[in-house]
């Protein structure tokens, strides 16, 4: 084509397009200029209808946000000013309905007045619980959906198939249901797809063939599911694909080679936690030029080596890197040249050796480092000169105490073999917030700058051998300490009375150490200290009852056995343990004390043996007065802590009867009176105990028979030895008639049947798993009120779904 007739050719282009923008101009104003159109009658019914059909509740567990959307709808108005609802511009028909946390539940049929809005294009129903529910086929009339958000919604069973009908769909999102049975193969309709998510479902089977054959789409998460099998070697699609996450399924095989040549700016990549095998060469990965984020963690059959044809691997937005669980056996020499890399996690590998200079170059970003649970055995340099948490727990470092960089925040260097005292470069560290150096062979004096530090939150040291007197804390004003851990030391002398300036402690473990003092009543003034633990030290004198109804409001955990406390058990100090009395309930978790990147421990006698608790849950309670000089009665006021999970009194002196109030402590697991002088009969109350899984009353002085019913029918003789005047099961010797028992009183209506029932399988799960394995499950499920959502699984599921659905919840 010549120059004038390329110059003709563009002025006709540009002529057109003038025109046809004049013509569109026109149009537009044209339309602009006439009124809105208001919502069908036909459509707002459907919605009131819709809406009536479902319950409104209260609040919502998973969605914080929620509140209800449909209190303002009113038929008099029209639909299309309603929240949630949108209409088109021009015919006034809903076309878009969000509904996400609106505290609506209820069933879902198939007639829903729902399927009749057949104009919808965006539908959004997460976060609502459609009880007892299966997705309804009838989604497929919904033909002009280009989004539908299905997370969050409680439906199970199996996806129909008839979802495939839905050929304009672009976001697809069922995400946390419970669906199962295998997906249905119905992707190849699904030509427009951007973003697929089926993530945290019970799911299983292969993954349909047709997914990988989607070229639009750029998100893709199934992971969380039961898919098993190996991915496919050879796909036609996926073209445009971002981010795909596979983790935590049953893939087995090799990780195929597709994977690491997609014609596309892959960014993330999620393969952790499956069965995956085989051996991944540096320069593989680094074909993925635009990777930002990849994790294979926990595939131990996966190994990973730099490239065997010494070609170098460059990764120019590598930012995320998890290897843990992958069965490495060095540190790994291409990193080197991961100059974006922030995040690298190694841990629970098989790496020997030192961390040397030589890894460290290259890693000048480095912000994150996790090389816990590995075969370390020197520190020679950290690397990066911005590192702020780094993770060394559970090597075998010896030696002194490497310095960290001062950029570091969070130090867990813990369960190593490191001697010496901690070095005075520690004290240049700039802003502390967790220092955790546990379970060592450290020695000499803790500095006294540690104990000063504003903004540290943790500091855990026990299990070393540190001595002298606990220093002086909390002299800054806003000091933020919340857990201080000195468990098992040699530390010597009075605790700190500074210590009342923490006004952030939550957590405080002082046991098994030389501390000299008394009872330090003044801790109750701070109002957030749940965990206090004194025990195994030279505490002496009575615990004095308390003058302000204000102290240790907040405790959940009391530990001060093997001491030399004596006096009366104090009753206002009981009294004042509001953080045992109410029964609270249990919101989704669990949830654990601590913090993001640290949870608290501790160690704790339970069922006459220590257990180290590495984690505590935040519903755990315990008053543990053991082994120490008390004398008097077991106070009645005990029996209001009804939170109270662990009671143990054993190995004092106290006398009187058990007090009959204890038998309202109906979250109590366990209960020691054992190597006392109490006398009496046991009172009949406390089988109303119905999760006590672990009973010692030996070594006392009861008399006549033991109760019968309940967890009574389970114990031993080793839970009555020693009182010679006890008889009846399971005891040979058997009461005279004057001596008969009684039958146990009962704790639920007569027409309770759903409560008993759903009660005693609880109480039969505590018989199988013991104490400390069921923890608080029976407590979760008493206090939350025989919640509904359990009792209808109860009544309609097999024991796997039961399960299945506390595991989520």
């Amino acid at each position: 084509m010549g120059c004038c007739s390329m110059w003709l050719y563009r002025m006709l282009c540009f002529l057109f397009a003038f025109l046809l923008f004049q013509v569109n101009s026109s149009s537009i104003s044209l339309l602009s200029s006439r009124p809105p159109q208001s919502c069908p009658s036909e459509h707002s019914s459907a919605l009131i209808q819709f809406k009536n059909s479902l319950s409104l509740v209260s609040d919502s567990e998973i969605c914080r946000d929620s509140y209800p959307k449909t209190e303002s709808w009113n038929q008099s108005i029209d639909c299309c000013s309603w929240e949630g609802v949108t209409c088109h511009s021009l015919t006034g028909r809903v076309i878009g309905l969000d509904l996400s946390c609106s505290l609506l539940e209820g069933n879902l049929p198939s007639n829903s007045s729902l399927f009749l809005l057949q104009d919808l294009q965006w539908l959004n129903l997460a976060h609502l619980n459609f009880i007892d529910s299966q997705i309804p086929s009838e989604f497929s009339k919904l033909r002009s959906l280009t989004h539908l958000n299905l997370s969050y919604t409680g439906f199970h069973g199996s996806i129909p198939s008839s979802l495939g009908n839905l050929t304009k769909i672009t976001f697809l999102h069922l995400k946390s249901n419970n669906f199962e049975g295998q997906i249905p193969d119905v992707f190849g309709n699904f030509k427009k797809l951007i973003m697929l998510d089926f993530s945290f479902n019970n799911f299983h089977g292969l993954f349909p063939s047709s997914v990988f054959n989607l070229t639009g789409v750029t998100d893709m998460a199934f992971n969380n599911n039961h898919l098993g099998g190996p991915l496919p070697y050879n796909i036609s699609g996926l073209s445009n694909l971002q981010r795909l996450f596979l983790s935590a399924n049953l893939l087995d095989g090799r990780v195929p080679g597709w994977l690491f040549s997609l014609p596309v700016n892959l960014a993330l990549l999620d393969l952790s936690s499956n069965n995956l095998s085989g051996n991944i060469e540096s320069c593989m990965l680094s074909k993925l030029r635009n990777l930002q984020e990849l994790d294979l963690s926990n595939n131990s059959l996966l190994s990973l080596s730099s490239c065997s044809n010494d070609v170098n691997s460059t990764f120019p937005k590598l930012n995320i890197l998890c290897f843990s669980s992958c069965n490495i056996h060095q540190f790994p020499s291409f990193l080197r040249a991961s100059e974006t890399l922030s995040h690298l996690d190694l841990s629970n590998n098989k790496i020997q050796g030192s961390i040397s200079k030589l890894e460290a170059e290259g890693l000048e970003s480095l912000t994150y480092l996790d090389l816990s649970f590995n075969l370390l055995t020197n520190v020679d340099q950290f690397p990066g000169k911005t590192l702020q948490t780094i993770d060394l727990r559970s090597n075998s470092l010896q030696g002194p105490l490497p310095t960290p960089p001062h950029s570091i925040h969070h130090l867990l260097i813990s369960e190593n073999e490191l001697t010496g005292e901690i070095p005075s470069g520690f004290c240049n560290i700039t802003f502390p917030q967790v220092l955790d150096m546990s379970k060592n062979n450290l020695s000499g004096i803790i500095p006294r700058c540690l104990a000063n530090y504003r903004f540290l939150s943790v500091l855990n040291l026990r299990m070393n051998n540190f001595d002298g007197k606990i220093p002086t804390m909390c002299t800054d004003e806003g000091s933020w300490l919340r857990s201080l851990n000195l468990n098992n030391n040699q530390l010597e002398g009075p605790i700190p009375r500074s210590l009342v300036n923490c006004s952030e402690l939550e957590f405080l473990d002082l046991g098994n150490n030389n501390l000299n003092d008394s009872f330090p009543r003044w801790l109750g003034v701070l109002s957030s200290l749940q965990i206090l633990v004194l025990r195994s030290n030279k505490f002496h004198g009575p615990v004095p009852n308390l003058r302000s109804t204000s102290f240790f409001t907040s405790l959940r955990v009391i530990d001060i056995s093997q001491n030399e406390f004596n006096g009366h058990l104090p009753t206002k100090f009981f009294q004042n343990l509001k953080g045992m009395k109410d029964i609270h309930e249990q919101p989704a978790g669990p949830y654990y004390i601590g913090e993001l990147y640290y949870k608290d421990s501790m160690i704790l006698t339970i069922k006459g043996l220590e257990r180290t608790f590495e984690k505590i849950l935040d519903i755990f309670t315990t008053i543990d007065f053991s082994s120490n000089q008390f004398e008097g009665q077991v106070p009645e006021v005990v029996g209001e802590l009804k939170d109270l999970l662990v009671l143990n009194f054993s190995h004092n002196s106290l006398t009187g009867q058990i007090p009959s109030s204890l038998g309202n402590l109906l979250a109590l697991e366990s209960l020691d009176l054992s190597s006392n002088k109490i006398e009496g009969r046991i009172p009949m109350q406390l089988t109303n105990l119905i999760f006590l899984a672990v009973l010692n009353l030996s070594q006392n002085n009861l008399v006549g028979p033991i109760p019968r019913g309940y967890q009574f029918n389970t114990f031993t003789n080793d839970s009555y030895i020693g009182n010679l005047q006890l008889c009846g099961f399971p005891l040979s010797k058997e009461c005279g008639e004057s001596e008969g028992t009684e039958a146990p009183p009962s704790i639920f209506d007569e027409d309770d049947d759903n409560g008993r029932a759903l009660t005693w399988k609880f109480a039969m799960m505590g018989y199988g798993c013991g104490l400390v394995l069921g923890l608080s499950m029976g407590y979760i499920v008493f206090t939350a009120g025989k919640p509904a959502w359990l009792v209808k699984i109860i009544q309609r599921a097999p024991n796997q779904k039961v399960r299945r659905q506390i595991q989520k919840n």
